[in-house]
Protein backbone atom coordinates (compact mmCIF):
# COMPACT_ATOMS: atom_id res chain seq x y z
CA UNK A 1 0.00 0.00 0.00
CA UNK A 2 2.84 2.52 0.66
CA UNK A 3 4.34 2.10 -2.48
CA UNK A 4 0.65 2.91 -4.38
CA UNK A 5 0.80 5.61 -2.13
CA UNK A 6 4.06 7.11 -3.68
CA UNK A 7 3.08 6.01 -7.25
CA UNK A 8 -0.05 8.29 -6.84
CA UNK A 9 1.51 10.95 -4.86
CA UNK A 10 4.19 11.17 -7.58
CA UNK A 11 1.27 11.41 -10.03
CA UNK A 12 -0.13 14.21 -7.91
CA UNK A 13 3.21 16.05 -7.53
CA UNK A 14 3.98 16.08 -11.69
CA UNK A 15 0.23 17.44 -11.96
CA UNK A 16 1.23 20.41 -9.18
CA UNK A 17 4.02 21.03 -11.43
CA UNK A 18 2.09 21.59 -14.39
CA UNK A 19 -0.78 23.63 -12.70
CA UNK A 20 2.88 25.73 -10.83
CA UNK A 21 4.31 26.15 -14.24
CA UNK A 22 1.23 27.53 -15.53
CA UNK A 23 0.87 30.09 -12.47
CA UNK A 24 4.37 31.54 -12.96
CA UNK A 25 3.19 32.00 -16.54
CA UNK A 26 0.14 33.36 -15.80
CA UNK A 27 -1.39 30.84 -18.05
CA UNK A 28 -5.26 30.11 -17.09
CA UNK A 29 -5.55 26.54 -16.42
CA UNK A 30 -9.14 24.24 -16.02
CA UNK A 31 -11.00 25.13 -12.40
CA UNK A 32 -11.06 21.63 -12.07
CA UNK A 33 -7.74 21.24 -11.79
CA UNK A 34 -7.46 22.15 -8.59
CA UNK A 35 -9.89 20.11 -6.57
CA UNK A 36 -8.54 17.22 -8.73
CA UNK A 37 -4.79 17.59 -7.36
CA UNK A 38 -6.29 18.08 -3.71
CA UNK A 39 -8.51 14.89 -3.80
CA UNK A 40 -5.52 12.68 -5.52
CA UNK A 41 -3.46 13.80 -2.81
CA UNK A 42 -6.01 13.27 -0.09
CA UNK A 43 -6.37 10.22 -1.70
CA UNK A 44 -2.66 9.28 -1.42
CA UNK A 45 -2.15 10.00 2.36
CA UNK A 46 -5.00 7.95 3.40
CA UNK A 47 -3.75 5.68 1.81
CA UNK A 48 -0.18 6.02 3.19
CA UNK A 49 -1.72 6.41 6.78
CA UNK A 50 -2.86 3.13 6.54
CA UNK A 51 0.21 1.66 5.45
CA UNK A 52 1.83 3.43 8.02
CA UNK A 53 -0.29 1.77 10.75
CA UNK A 54 -0.34 -1.19 9.67
CA UNK A 55 3.98 -1.57 9.81
CA UNK A 56 5.50 2.43 10.10
CA UNK A 57 8.97 3.50 10.40
CA UNK A 58 10.14 6.72 11.96
CA UNK A 59 11.06 7.72 8.50
CA UNK A 60 8.00 7.04 7.17
CA UNK A 61 5.49 9.10 9.91
CA UNK A 62 8.32 11.80 9.45
CA UNK A 63 7.36 12.45 5.95
CA UNK A 64 3.56 11.55 6.15
CA UNK A 65 3.68 14.96 8.76
CA UNK A 66 5.55 16.78 5.73
CA UNK A 67 2.87 15.70 3.18
CA UNK A 68 0.27 16.23 5.70
CA UNK A 69 1.07 19.84 6.34
CA UNK A 70 1.56 20.56 2.43
CA UNK A 71 -1.64 19.00 2.10
CA UNK A 72 -3.30 21.11 5.11
CA UNK A 73 -1.38 24.06 3.72
CA UNK A 74 -2.82 23.86 0.15
CA UNK A 75 -6.34 23.22 1.16
CA UNK A 76 -6.40 25.96 3.34
CA UNK A 77 -4.69 28.81 0.95
CA UNK A 78 -5.74 27.48 -2.16
CA UNK A 79 -9.48 26.51 -1.02
CA UNK A 80 -10.11 29.07 1.44
CA UNK A 81 -8.20 31.84 1.16
CA UNK A 82 -7.53 32.30 -2.40
CA UNK A 83 -10.34 30.57 -3.74
CA UNK A 84 -11.35 32.61 -6.45
CA UNK A 85 -8.34 34.56 -6.44
CA UNK A 86 -4.63 34.88 -8.04
CA UNK A 87 -2.55 32.49 -6.40
CA UNK A 88 0.58 34.23 -4.91
CA UNK A 89 3.44 32.36 -6.27
CA UNK A 90 5.64 32.68 -3.67
CA UNK A 91 2.78 30.33 -2.00
CA UNK A 92 2.30 28.33 -4.55
CA UNK A 93 6.51 27.20 -4.77
CA UNK A 94 6.71 26.91 -0.77
CA UNK A 95 3.54 24.68 -1.37
CA UNK A 96 5.44 22.50 -3.59
CA UNK A 97 8.17 22.63 -2.21
CA UNK A 98 7.03 21.05 1.40
CA UNK A 99 5.34 18.36 -0.57
CA UNK A 100 9.01 17.44 -2.45
CA UNK A 101 10.46 17.76 0.86
CA UNK A 102 7.71 15.02 2.28
CA UNK A 103 7.82 12.82 -0.94
CA UNK A 104 12.00 13.02 -0.80
CA UNK A 105 11.48 11.47 2.47
CA UNK A 106 8.97 8.93 1.93
CA UNK A 107 11.23 7.81 -1.26
CA UNK A 108 14.39 7.39 1.40
CA UNK A 109 11.73 5.36 3.72
CA UNK A 110 10.56 3.33 0.92
CA UNK A 111 13.89 2.62 -1.08
CA UNK A 112 16.00 2.38 1.71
Amino acid sequence: MKILAVVLLLGVAGFGSLMGSRISAGTPYPASWGPMHGAGAALALIMLLIALLQAGTTLGWIAFIVLAAGFAGGALLFGVLYRNKPRPKAMVMMHGGIATLGLILLLIDVIG
